[in-house]
């Protein structure tokens, strides 16, 4: 018999792709969302509707890619931030606990919490606002129990949201040679969609209980990574303006300048070698040739 997998947020950029790519598995996937046509819709951040549907369904692994992303709109609206981001994680921990369920709870967080050029540890926590606030809330609340928190950052094609994400943006802009301002003193280290859901497969196996840090190794500046994108298209370089983070559109919310992250720890307990990103930005290419 299949193992049951629920994924959480199925409607949403990550957890849409992570449908699609467990689909045709070795899993049982359900898929939840808030208002959209997946197999249940409820708010995950009501108790009783969650409780409800993990004693009904009784997954085996359960993937929350819930996530209030919305950087100023978490700093506008905390309490919106506070019931996705914290909430939700809130209501699975206690649900898990309180009915005895054999789950095994990854959780996706995200690297907004660092903030050290040469790659912060899980440890090395710097927030700076009400989204790393939220998010690093629901981190504490999944930890309760035994569960694998993952914290990454993202990129790559999407065929349900084409001009989504980082680079469906890039790509957008390129294609009606519209001018992109890349930040030259902001910088990351995130997964390709694929690897990061690959990795995700690799985790429900070896079942590692903790916080993880999870990303490409050599992470760069977003000028360097929206650079070597479009010139690996065939774009031209004009197209794109290297401007420092204060000179950009004026925004709500502090942010971290490098959320670099150090991921030794998940690479010695999955006995893995991670990829560059520039590795992972070739894996992307070929699905906006």
């Amino acid at each position: 018999m299949k193992k049951r997998l629920l994924i959480l947020g199925a409607s949403g950029y990550l957890g849409s792709f992570l449908k699609l790519y467990f689909m045709n598995s070795e899993y049982d996937v359900v898929s939840h969302s808030y208002s959209s046509n997946e197999d249940i819709v409820f708010d995950a951040s009501n108790y009783y509707d969650l409780n409800s549907a993990l004693i009904k369904y009784s997954p085996q692994i359960l993937i929350n890619a819930a996530g209030y992303t919305d950087v100023d709109g978490c700093e506008s609206n905390p309490n919106q931030a506070y019931l996705v981001n914290a909430k939700i994680v809130d209501n699975i921990a206690k649900s898990i606990e309180a009915n005895s369920l054999d789950t095994h709870f990854i959780h996706i967080s995200t690297d907004h919490f660092y903030d050290k050029k040469e790659g912060s540890f899980e440890d090395e926590i710097i927030l700076q606002n009400y989204y790393a606030y939220s998010k690093f809330l629901g981190d504490i609340f999944a930890s309760r129990i035994d569960s694998t928190v993952l914290r990454t950052n993202f990129f790559g094609h999407n065929p349900k949201f084409k001009e989504k994400g980082f680079t469906g943006w890039i790509f957008k802009s390129l294609v009606s040679q519209k001018k992109i301002n890349g930040f030259d003193d902001i910088y990351f280290n995130p997964l390709s969609l694929n690897t990061l859901a690959d990795l995700i497969n690799q985790v429900i196996k070896v079942k590692p209980f903790g916080v993880f840090n999870l990303g490409s190794l050599e992470g760069m500046s977003k000028l360097e990574f929206i650079l070597t994108f479009a010139t690996k298209l065939g774009y031209s370089k004009d197209l794109i303006n290297a401007i420092p983070f204060n000179k950009g559109d004026k925004v709500q919310a502090n942010r971290p300048m490098s959320m670099i992250m150090n991921c030794k720890k998940i690479q010695n307990k999955l006995n893995i070698n991670l990829p560059t990103l520039s590795e992972e930005i070739d894996k992307v290419i070929e699905s906006y040739i």
